[in-house]
C-alpha cells in the first residue's frame, strides 16, 4: 500500500462514486495553496483519499473515503495521520470535520474527539 500527497490532478479510478471524487485542479495542489489531497494506492488503484483545507489557523478534514473492500486495514488512520502531520507542519493548531456513522468509529482512534452533534434537514417532499 502506498500513501501519497497528490500534487497533480488525477481523474478516473478514484475511490467512491460521489462528487467528492472529483480531482482538485493542479494549480490548487502546490505547497502554498489551501488544499492538500492524500491518497492510498493499491497498485495503480486509488482505494482511499482525504483532503485538507486551510481555514485560518486550523484545517478542515474533507472527503475522507476508503473503498469498502479495503476498510479495517488501517488505511483511513494512515491517511489521517499523514494529513495531520503535514497540517501541523504548516502551522495548523487544530483540525475539524463532520463524520458519517462509519467515520465516527474511525476518528476517535485517529485522535479526534466528538465536540457536538450536527442535525441535517431537507424540505418536505410534496405529496403526490
Amino acid at each position: 500500500m502506498i500513501f501519497a500527497r497528490l500534487q497533480a490532478a488525477v481523474s478516473g479510478g478514484a475511490a467512491g462514486e460521489d462528487h467528492a471524487n472529483a480531482a482538485i485542479a493542479t494549480q490548487l495542489l502546490g505547497d502554498d495553496t489551501p488544499f492538500r489531497q492524500y491518497v492510498a494506492l493499491a497498485g495503480k488503484e486509488i482505494v482511499g483519499r482525504v483532503r485538507s483545507v486551510d481555514a485560518v489557523g486550523a484545517t478542515w478534514c474533507a472527503d475522507m473515503y476508503v473503498d469498502p473492500s479495503h476498510r479495517r486495514r488501517g488505511i483511513g488512520q494512515a491517511l489521517l495521520g499523514r494529513m495531520l502531520r503535514d497540517d501541523r507542519a504548516r502551522g495548523s493548531k487544530t483540525s475539524v470535520l463532520t463524520a458519517s456513522h462509519t467515520g465516527a468509529l474511525l476518528y476517535p482512534r485517529a485522535g479526534y474527539e466528538r465536540i457536538g452533534t450536527l442535525f441535517m434537514f431537507a424540505p418536505r417532499r410534496a405529496k403526490s
